[in-house]
């Protein structure tokens, strides 16, 4: 009689192993098993090859849980039968259904979850050599459970990831602090990097800066200082008739010289034409394959749209880029996912490119734009309401208050997409 309590009271600590085990193994992410891969020791190389086939995996488990139960619940029931006779088998299957409930699948499944990394560790082992054991069962069962799917009509899984599944995962990563919240942000950049147009992020032609290409070397070195550009480029009679690109590192041997009053007609480096509907990952390619550092953007009828550059793109990954002038003409800073402040002088067609904002461009500025909805009398905290956004007036121009220079868009439902 003792003997068999003392079996009982094993099998029901089995179960409860079985139960954690399954928990454990099944709770653990693929990033938790690629980080306990790199340590060294029986015990992760147990886990690995286990995850490695997780169907196995789950039925080692589930012959072992399922023996277990059985075999405790006979157990229970001749015990039980010896004390109360015929009604020792009710009692029993109350009495061992409440055990196993609580001692067998709630605590253990509880504390293991709890404990996944360490305890799945733990448990690989045994389960492990268990699978190795009863090999030959666990491949009787795979044959009649796939003979049974097929006859379903269902496949196998082929343990695909799809984009949405992985984008939750990295958030997953970066909630649990496998990954950094800045890295979460450039991966997901890279999946949009693809489905991003170079309209999207272009300067557009309203905000660039070029030469004619009969300016003088002495003026266009002026402009340059002026500007703070490294790059240029240069038209010859109309913007849209662009020749070239002016590099600051070309005109060096040129100052050298002091040729300053010749033509830069004659000294422009070539440059690349691009459509605005081109995403800008084959244009990452040209860039690359060309050598150069900047595009002209032109639309169907070759018309000039604007510029990109080859930091325009690698912002788009990274985040803002800022360098010294930067710091003065840069048009949006972002304070969090759902806040950026505008200067009021970028304009409406850049601003719904960059995060959205549902607005008519018609070529207008923002100031422009928001100024004109207060019939040219804005004034600091005035706000304009609109399908999911809001935007705030921060400050106004000291020399003109007709003029906005900052405002505040804020995305009330979502993320605002850089």
């Amino acid at each position: 009689m003792i003997w068999l309590v003392l079996v009982l009271v094993l099998l029901i600590a089995l179960s409860a192993f079985f139960s954690g085990a399954e928990i454990a193994l099944f709770s653990l992410s693929d990033i938790k098993v690629k980080k306990i891969s790199k340590r060294k020791g029986r015990r992760a190389k147990a886990l690995l090859r286990l995850k490695s086939d997780p169907h196995r995996l789950l039925v080692t488990i589930l012959i072992g849980n399922n023996l277990v139960n059985i075999l405790a619940a006979s157990i229970a029931t001749i015990l039980f039968t010896d004390i109360f006779g015929s009604n020792g088998i009710g009692i029993a299957t109350g009495i061992l259904t409440f055990i196993i409930l609580i001692f067998g699948e709630i605590t253990p499944k509880t504390y293991f979850h709890r404990n996944a990394e360490k305890m799945s560790l733990r448990v690989a082992r045994p389960v492990l050599y268990l699978s190795i054991v009863i090999y030959p069962v666990i491949v009787l069962i795979e044959l009649i459970s796939n003979l049974v799917l097929r006859t379903l009509g269902v496949g196998k899984n082929k343990d695909s990831m799809t984009e949405e599944e992985l984008h939750a995962a990295l958030s997953l990563g970066a909630k649990a602090g496998v990954i950094e919240r800045d890295e979460e942000e450039m991966i997901h950049n890279i999946f949009e990097f693809g489905d991003t147009t170079v309209g999207e992020v272009m300067t557009p032609r309203k905000r660039v800066v070029a030469l004619p290409s009969d300016m003088t070397l002495g003026d266009a070195i002026g402009k340059m200082l002026e500007v703070k550009y490294s790059r240029i480029p240069v038209y010859k009679k109309s913007f849209d008739n662009v020749i070239g690109m002016l590099n600051i590192r070309q005109i060096l041997k040129y100052i050298k010289r002091k040729n300053f009053d010749m033509r830069i007609e004659g000294i422009v480096s070539r440059v690349l034409f691009v459509y605005e509907k081109k995403n800008i990952d084959l244009l990452m390619d040209d860039f690359r394959e060309s050598g150069t550092h900047m595009a002209i953007v032109i639309d169907r009828n070759r018309k000039v749209k604007g510029i990109v550059t080859l930091e325009d793109l690698l912002e788009e990954i990274v985040g803002e880029i800022y360098d010294e002038p930067d710091v003065k003409r840069h048009q949006m800073r972002f304070i969090d996912r759902k806040t950026a402040i505008v200067n009021g002088d970028t304009l409406v067609e850049e601003l719904k490119g960059k995060i959205g904002v549902p607005l008519r461009s018609n070529g207008l500025t923002l100031s422009e734009m928001v100024s004109a909805r207060f019939d040219g009398r804005p004034s600091k905290g005035s706000k304009i309401k609109m399908k999911n956004f809001t935007l705030t007036v921060m400050s106004l121009d000291d020399s003109d208050p007709s003029k906005i220079k900052r405002i505040k868009v804020i995305k009330r439902r979502g993320k605002i997409r850089k």
